[in-house]
C-alpha cells in the first residue's frame, strides 16, 4: 500500500504576499536611505575638495607671480578667495575668488558684489555644489578654536611670491577684526541632511579637507 501523497501544486497565498512585499519594501528603503546619504556625503566632500583645489590655485597664482591680465603689467596682485556666512551678494552658498590689487590690504574690498572686469578684484563667484552651505567659520589658535557667531567672513590671500597664507576675519557688521595668535582658519561646510566636512587653512600655506 503506497502512503505517499502527491504535494498539491499551489500559489502563494495572501499572507506570504504580504509579508514578501513588506521585505522587499523594507530592503529597499534601507538601500534608498543609504544610497541617499552616501551621496550627500560625497557631494559635501567633492565641494570641501572644490574650495581646497582654488585655494591652492591662488597661493600657486602668487608663488608664480601670475600677471592679472594680459598687457595689464600687473604682477603685484595678491590672489585669494572670500567666504561669507551672510547673504549679502557673497552668501553661504558661494564664495569668491579675487585679486587684491592696488595699495594691498588682504581683502576683498566690495564682499556685496562681484561683477569681473579690468578694474574689479571679484575674479569669479563659486557656487557650492548640492545645495550645500558654508555652516560656520573658525579662528584656529594653537590650543583652541573660535567659532560661532564672531566671525561672519573669512578672506584668504597670498601675496608674492610666498606660499604663505593671510587670513583676515571679519565680524557680523562686516568690520576686520584682528585674531591674535591666529594660526589658522577652518570653513565648514554642510550639506542638506547635515553631514559635514571642513577646510583647514593655515597660515604656513597648509591647507587640507577634513
Amino acid at each position: 500500500m503506497n502512503f505517499l501523497t502527491k504535494k498539491q501544486n499551489t500559489g502563494f497565498t495572501l499572507i506570504e504576499l504580504i509579508v514578501s512585499i513588506g521585505i522587499i519594501s523594507l530592503i529597499t528603503g534601507v538601500v534608498l536611505y543609504k544610497q541617499k546619504g552616501f551621496s550627500d556625503q560625497l557631494s559635501v566632500l567633492n565641494t570641501a575638495s572644490d574650495i581646497e583645489l582654488v585655494i591652492r590655485e591662488a597661493q600657486s597664482y602668487s608663488i608664480a607671480v601670475r600677471e592679472f591680465a594680459a598687457s595689464s603689467d600687473e604682477f603685484t596682485v595678491a590672489y585669494g578667495i572670500s567666504a561669507n556666512l551672510r547673504n549679502n551678494g557673497s552668501s553661504n552658498t558661494s564664495y569668491l575668488s579675487f585679486v587684491d590689487r592696488g595699495a594691498l590690504n588682504n581683502y576683498y574690498d566690495t564682499p556685496t558684489a562681484c561683477t569681473p572686469g579690468p578694474t574689479s578684484e571679484c575674479l569669479q563667484r563659486n557656487n557650492l555644489s548640492g545645495q550645500n552651505t558654508i555652516s560656520d567659520i573658525c579662528v584656529i589658535r594653537k590650543n583652541n578654536q573660535s567659532c560661532g557667531n564672531s566671525i561672519a567672513r573669512l578672506d584668504i590671500s597670498f601675496q608674492r611670491p610666498s606660499p604663505n597664507a593671510i587670513l583676515t576675519f571679519f565680524n557680523a557688521g562686516g568690520n576686520p577684526t584682528p585674531q591674535p595668535q591666529a594660526i589658522g582658519a577652518r570653513i565648514e561646510l554642510t550639506s542638506p541632511a547635515g553631514i559635514t566636512k571642513n577646510v583647514y587653512i593655515y597660515t604656513s600655506g597648509q591647507i587640507a579637507v577634513q
